[in-house]
C-alpha cells in the first residue's frame, strides 16, 4: 500500500511540476502576451487545483477532507474560467476586455467562488469512508450555481474554439486544432 501510495505521490508531482514549469516557460516566452499570461493563471490553478484534488483523498480526518473538497470546486470555478479566458484570448498578444467581463463576469466567478466555500453549497457530511476521508456529502441549493458556471464556460470555450478554428486562416488553423 506504501508503494503505491508513493507512486501516487510521485505521478501527481510530476504531473504538477510539468504543468507549472510548461506555464511558466510560456509565459517568459513572452511576458506581454495576454495568451501567455492567461495560460500561466490557467496552469497555476490547475496545478493547485491537482494538489488539492490529491489532499483530498489522502487525508485522514473527515474534517480537513470536507474544507478540501470545498476549496477543490471553489478552485474548480477558477479552473473553468481560466480555461475559457485562454480559449477566448487565444491567439492574441493583446485584448481589451469589456466592461462586461470585467465588471459582470469576473464578479460572477469570484462570487460563486465564495459561495462554494458555504453550506450553500456543500451543506454537511453524510458518510465518512474507513480511511476517513468524505464519502458522501450533502449539497446545498448552490450547487446548481456551481455546476450551471462550469458548464457554461467549458461549452462557451468549445463553442468558441471550434468556431475560431473553422474560421482560421489555413497557417493558423494547425495551432487551433492542436489547442
Amino acid at each position: 500500500m506504501n508503494i503505491l501510495l508513493n507512486l501516487d505521490l510521485i505521478s501527481v508531482g510530476i504531473t504538477l511540476a510539468a504543468t507549472v514549469i510548461i506555464g511558466f516557460t510560456i509565459f517568459f516566452s513572452n511576458k506581454e502576451s495576454v495568451t501567455n499570461r492567461t495560460f500561466l493563471y490557467f496552469a497555476l490553478i490547475t496545478a493547485l487545483w491537482g494538489i488539492l484534488n490529491y489532499l483530498y483523498y489522502n487525508t485522514g480526518d473527515a474534517l480537513t477532507s470536507f474544507w478540501v473538497i470545498r476549496f477543490v470546486i471553489f478552485l474548480g470555478v477558477w479552473h473553468a474560467f481560466t480555461f475559457f479566458q485562454l480559449i477566448y484570448v487565444f491567439p492574441r498578444e493583446k485584448m481589451y476586455f469589456s466592461k462586461k467581463y470585467k465588471y459582470f463576469l469576473v464578479p460572477v466567478v469570484a462570487i460563486t467562488s465564495i459561495i462554494n466555500l458555504t453550506p450553500l453549497v456543500f451543506k454537511r457530511i453524510q458518510e465518512v469512508s474507513e480511511t476517513g476521508t468524505v464519502s458522501k456529502i450533502e449539497n446545498g441549493p448552490a450547487i446548481s450555481l456551481f455546476g450551471t458556471l462550469i458548464v457554461a464556460f467549458i461549452l462557451s470555450a468549445i463553442y468558441i474554439l471550434v468556431k475560431k478554428t473553422i474560421h482560421t486562416k489555413d497557417e493558423e488553423r494547425g495551432r487551433m486544432k492542436t489547442i
